[in-house]
């Protein structure tokens, strides 16, 4: 997830979709591209699509490119009182869409399909002057790979160039910055409902709310939800002062709300296998704490074995929970890696120099395949031998494997506890419609 300054002047987005990357439907992003182009009735949305035979109908129904920018030439040949071909050479030249097609995909025969996967960002970068955002959605590699080279930096309302997986992310903060959070394309729900529903959705063999741990754990996984798309909010906002402190508040509580929910897991399983441990500091899934994990090891092997496998998740949090909880606390900065961001900032949160240990630790967790999105950057970067976190990719990382090791959890919890021949059902009437539609982590 690269950082644009997107939310802080668009009420509106323009979505150009690279119709290979919508049609054929893959069956990794078939579900993605439902989502996306059920939104395209919405107000706030504008979608435009490259040209392409398609059979899928909801992408049929949204209008190429090409025929609104003929429409767009047309009236600019009225205007300029010069013919079609001038005016499309004055804003598309052959030799400066003929040098990206080279760049990009080695393409020396300036292939027509190869020139219509530029043409979204030719478009923008010469008519897009008006204040409004444009979004290019692509699974094309190449294009994701060259997206920074392909920005045109002396145009603040430059082109956006994301994945299916980030645009559906994009999106959501896209709408919930103004205070909107959709089940679906027309259907809303207040804020404290969707993070509801999104914590049951990331924990379905969540039981037993007759236990105020359980509750409290419940709650704790919505906040830190909510703090998620806080930090995702403003990552996508550009840097102000305001900005910085948004973003340092959400990523501290969020850093608490992890260590507190794995507090709570420790709490219900010492009730549940009934370890007796007296002290409470001992009920904890950190390594340093060796009484936790000793009972879990006699009494529960295939627990053990769980907690075991995201050992180093654990321990970089409880490493970051030592920093913000009881030290010296993180400062928020702007960071500028020239030959990554290209001139785009956004806050990022210095490491203290003793944090090697974590520095190391999230190095090796990029390896990891525990997360939820098919994102492997923690958002580390290295600067003069200092080290630098992008809090919006740390945090997404983070989330990611919170949902995967704590539902884990709860799913071997609840098979020795007085639910474990209950199957769970979900009473409330939307839940599956939200599981289906919505957008967003």
């Amino acid at each position: 997830m690269y950082s644009r300054a997107i939310f802080d002047r668009a009420t509106k987005l323009n979505l150009f979709l690279d119709s290979d990357s919508f049609d054929p439907l893959q069956p990794n992003n078939e579900k993605i591209t439902e989502k996306l182009l059920l939104f395209k009735k919405n107000k706030q949305l504008r979608y435009f699509r490259t040209e392409r035979k398609t059979s899928n109908l909801l992408l049929s129904s949204v209008p190429e490119i090409n025929d609104w920018l003929n429409e767009t030439i047309q009236g600019l040949s009225n205007q300029f009182q010069v013919d079609d071909y001038t005016i499309k050479d004055r804003f598309f030249p052959d030799r400066v869409i003929n040098a990206y097609v080279e760049e990009i995909f080695d393409d020396y025969e300036h292939n027509a399909h190869t020139i219509a996967k530029i043409l979204p960002i030719m478009v923008n970068n010469w008519f897009n002057h008006n204040g409004e955002c444009s979004i290019y959605i692509t699974n094309d590699e190449k294009l994701l790979t060259y997206r920074n080279s392909l920005l045109n930096h002396k145009n603040s309302d430059s082109i956006c160039i994301f994945s299916l997986d980030e645009s559906s992310l994009v999106l959501d903060l896209f709408f919930k910055a103004v205070g909107i959070y959709y089940l679906k394309d027309s259907h809303t729900l207040t804020m404290g409902y969707w993070y509801h529903l999104s914590s049951y959705e990331k924990m379905p063999h969540i039981f037993g709310f007759n236990d105020p741990i359980i509750v409290g754990l419940f709650n704790r996984m919505s906040f830190a939800l909510h703090c998620l798309d806080e930090i995702g909010i403003q990552n996508f906002k550009g840097v102000t002062p305001n900005n910085h402190y948004i973003t340092t508040y959400n990523f501290t509580y969020l850093i608490s709300l992890i260590t507190g929910i794995f507090d709570n897991l420790a709490i219900i399983t010492d009730s549940l296998l009934h370890f007796k441990i007296k002290s409470h500091d001992e009920k904890t899934l950190s390594k340093n704490k060796k009484e936790f994990r000793k009972c879990v090891k006699e009494k529960y092997p295939e627990l053990f074995d769980h907690i075991h496998s995201f050992d180093l998740f654990i321990s970089l949090i409880y490493e970051f929970r030592e920093i913000t909880i009881h030290r010296e606390g993180f400062d928020s900065l702007t960071f500028h890696k020239s030959d990554e961001n290209k001139g785009f900032l956004t806050c990022f949160v210095k490491l203290p120099n003793n944090m090697n240990k974590a520095i190391d630790l999230i190095k090796k967790n990029e390896r990891d395949p525990h997360v939820r999105y098919p994102f492997s950057k923690w958002g580390l970067y290295e600067c003069n031998g200092e080290f630098f976190i992008n809090s919006y990719n740390f945090s997404l990382m983070a989330m990611s494997k919170l949902v995967i090791f704590t539902d884990g959890y709860l799913k071997l919890i609840k098979l020795k506890s007085e639910f474990a021949d209950r199957p769970i059902k979900r009473e409330d009437p939307i839940y599956n419609q939200f599981i289906k539609y919505h957008l967003g982590f």
